[in-house]
Parts: C-alpha cells; sequence; structure tokens
C-alpha cells in the first residue's frame, strides 16, 4: 500500500543530463490482528535523466538505481525476531517540475520500480528456505526542489 517517505537529494546538471544521488526514508506500521509490525526503509540511490526545458515547466525522463535496507519489527510479546534485508531496486520515472519562486520549483515524479531481494518460504508458519523475489511496483513522489 501507500507509504509516507522523506527524501533528499543532490543533481548535477550537465549540457545533456542531470545525474543524481537521494537518499530515501520511509516507515509504516502493519496493523495486523495476529502480529502487529512496523517496517523501516533506507535507501541510497543514483538517477540519470534527461530533462526538457519550457518556459512553464521542465520534462524528466529518467532511470534509477538504489541499495535498500528493509528492516521489520513485531509487536508481540512471543518468539517473532525482528527482521533485516538488503534489496537492489531499479526503475524508470517521469517528472514535472515547475518554478514557484526563483531557485524553488514543484516536482512530481513517479514511475515504475522493481526490486530484487531475498525473501523466506514458509510453511505453517516456519522459514522452511529462501528466495528470490523481484516485485514491480509503481512510485510516486511529490515535493520542492531547491536550486542554488
Amino acid at each position: 500500500g501507500a507509504t509516507g517517505a522523506g527524501q533528499i537529494g543532490y543533481a548535477a546538471d550537465l549540457p545533456y543530463l542531470t545525474l543524481g544521488v537521494r537518499l530515501r526514508l520511509s516507515g509504516s506500521a502493519v496493523p495486523d490482528a495476529d502480529l502487529p509490525s512496523r517496517r523501516f526503509e533506507a535507501a541510497l540511490g543514483l538517477t540519470v535523466e534527461h530533462v526538457i526545458d519550457w518556459p512553464w515547466l521542465s520534462l524528466g525522463v529518467g532511470v534509477l538505481v538504489e541499495g535498500a535496507l528493509h528492516t521489520q519489527w513485531f509487536d508481540t510479546h512471543g518468539d517473532a525476531e525482528a527482521r533485516y534485508g538488503w534489496a537492489f531496486g531499479f526503475g524508470a520515472y517521469l517528472a514535472l517540475e515547475r518554478e514557484i519562486v526563483p531557485s524553488v520549483a514543484f516536482r512530481l515524479e513517479g514511475g515504475p520500480v522493481a526490486q530484487l531481494f531475498e525473501r523466506a518460504v514458509t510453511e505453517g508458519g516456519a522459514i522452511v528456505g529462501k528466495e528470490l523475489a523481484t516485485p514491480v511496483t509503481w512510485a510516486l513522489a511529490g515535493g520542492i526542489a531547491w536550486r542554488f
């Protein structure tokens, strides 16, 4: 489902491409009746984007690669241990930017993102093996871009 996230980054505008680095943090609570949990994700990503500038709007088309640390804690008094795992993500996105005042713009971006990670295989609640998973999802983000 939808999850709130915060992101900060830096981008270098070159003549034909914009290269960027970003740090993304997100967290959520899962109010499962049997085993409620909390999840946290920290990701470091690199972007390559081509931007077309018009006087009133900028359109960007880019690709993203990132490494992410996923953590999950369970709110129980039983034997459910916290889980930690690494993932490799990659995707493509479209971005729209509209200048609000000089050096400050509103930015909206979104597109498909896939993550590659190892997950547990369970039977009857017990872990019986591991497998690689590659779910594809959609990401949508909006915020303020500050240029200096």
